[in-house]
């Protein structure tokens, strides 16, 4: 009796120890899969800090495709579809020739043979099919003509719009501002654009928000993969702020004169700023800067720095190191002699 009372009592501890130890693996496990949570959540915050900042500082570094209005204006139109040949008719002759050529025997004229109509039969469905497949191809040559119609009317129209646009007709210009929408992205990044057309030259006026639109803090990963905060020096925020304004100011130029021919542009960037003598928030320009077109194409657009191609363009900005941006006036639209 004695020794089945201690057997029990060492199976008791023997479960104790066990579910104790599950315990500890449970334990364990939760904490290996909140680590690598925590890790994964670190790694996704520092991925989309460089991203973002990669974002601010490269805007300048795309457009819209380019728009060539001399290839539009001598588009030619497809030639007007040709109608088809009628569908052979070999089959209706061969059936009328059969009909034509049957003489009725002795049974069919008793009434014990239908020769003559299965081939009266044979040729009505001769004629019908013949008929099905002149309607087909009609209606498929009247669709054909009417694409073709509406294809000729839409390259005439574009036509009309590239000479317009070639000979300098302001209003279609803004129109077509209006329609292909350059600025989308600009505009999504909480900017206003405003466009003041001319013929041979235009000028944006691009507002952009304050330089909160860079962040504050630098994250980054520790050795052990956790999430590190720090403040972010004032002088490397004013440093990627004056390249956002500058990516800004150059994109808004390069994505007007890719859907329009442009001898020049000249981009001044508005924003906020705080008038000493008043202690209001007033809309002032920080940028002014003309492009040229011919200063586009020498332009290698994915190595260049915003910030360091405004200085060599022709332009107003007055940028400190320390304290940012300070007013500028607006420069007066160059001269295209």
């Amino acid at each position: 009796m004695a020794r089945v009372g201690r057997e029990m009592e060492k199976q008791r501890r023997r479960n104790e120890r066990e579910s104790a130890r599950q315990e500890r693996e449970f334990r364990r496990q939760i904490q290996t899969n909140m680590k690598a949570a925590e890790e994964e959540r670190a790694r996704w915050a520092v991925d989309h800090f460089v991203a973002t900042l990669n974002a601010i500082s490269s805007m300048h570094r795309e457009a819209g495709d380019w728009v060539d209005w001399t290839a539009v204006l001598n588009k030619r139109s497809p030639e007007a579809p040709m109608r088809p040949p009628p569908p052979s008719a070999h089959e209706v002759e061969q059936a009328k020739a059969k009909l034509a050529n049957h003489r009725p025997g002795l049974l069919e004229r008793w009434g014990l043979s239908k020769a003559t109509r299965r081939l009266e039969e044979a040729l009505a469905v001769a004629v019908s099919r013949h008929v099905q497949a002149q309607q087909s191809e009609d209606s498929a040559h009247e669709r054909a003509l009417l694409r073709w119609k509406e294809q000729t009317a839409r390259d005439e129209e574009e036509r009309s719009t590239a000479q317009a646009i070639l000979s300098g007709d302001v209003d279609v210009r803004s129109q077509m501002v209006d329609a292909l929408n350059p600025f989308a992205e600009l505009l999504a990044r909480h900017g206003r654009v405003a466009v003041e057309m001319e013929p041979t030259r235009a000028r944006i006026r691009l507002s952009l928000d304050q330089d909160d639109i860079v962040p504050f803090e630098e994250l980054s990963l520790t050795a052990r993969g956790k999430l590190s905060r720090k403040k972010m020096a004032t002088s490397k925020r004013l440093a990627i702020y004056q390249d956002y304004v500058c990516g800004a100011a150059l994109r808004a130029s390069r994505e007007l004169m890719a859907i329009l021919p442009m001898h020049q542009v000249v981009t001044d960037v508005y924003t906020d700023m705080l008038d000493s003598a008043t202690g209001h928030m007033v809309v002032k320009p920080i940028l002014s800067v003309c492009i040229p077109h011919e200063v586009l194409g020498n332009i290698n657009w994915n190595r260049a720095d915003a910030s360091d191609l405004v200085e060599r363009l022709l332009h107003r900005m007055r940028f400190h190191k320390t304290k940012g941006f300070s007013p500028v006036a607006a420069m007066d639209m160059p001269s295209e002699d």
